[in-house]
């Protein structure tokens, strides 16, 4: 399975195997990251979980057809008091509300019957792993949030990912 991913312009192929893989890409130390992203195909299966962000996410395993709803709307002075507008997502990933299309910080599985395949971030300190799924096109995006981060090395891990089937 390859992985095609892109940092700022720079863009490359990888091939995506069990257990670690990293996508590095060359840089000259200093430069300003714009944008992260990779994708790749990937069959959907008869059930996908994608973790949320922060413990206030309701996360239950989705089917092809579901989508992730927007929680239902809260008054916004009571909002406010208790801060509930800054957590989880809302700020930072855009909701299609199409059914699916699904989406997940930092790992996600897919499911058929016992077979699972995982999807998970190794490292999250350059900015979070958003993982986006469209069953439509079999379409795994994955969009690190690092946009202004600057690169310490010449060598800059775009993703650090782990990948493994098998069962639970």
């Amino acid at each position: 399975m390859q992985i095609s991913w892109q940092l700022n312009e720079q863009k490359g192929t990888q091939e995506l195997r069990s257990g670690e893989n990293r996508v590095i890409a060359k840089v000259t130390p200093g430069t300003v990251i714009r944008q992260a992203e990779a994708g790749l195909i990937f069959p959907a299966a008869e059930k996908m979980f994608f973790n949320g962000f922060q413990s206030w996410t309701h996360c239950p395993e989705y089917a092809p057809s579901d989508k992730i709803r927007l929680p239902k709307a809260l008054p916004r002075l009571i909002c406010r008091a208790l801060s509930l507008d800054h957590f989880a997502d809302y700020h930072f990933v855009q909701y299609p509300n199409r059914r699916g299309v699904l989406h997940g910080i930092s790992y996600c599985y897919f499911r058929d019957g016992n077979r699972y395949r995982l999807l998970a971030s190794l490292d999250e300190r350059p900015g979070y792993t958003v993982f986006r799924y469209d069953c439509r096109e079999a379409l795994l995006t994955l969009k690190r949030d690092c946009a202004g981060t600057a690169a310490g090395e010449e060598n800059f891990h775009v993703f650090d990912l782990f990948y493994m089937e098998g069962s639970e």
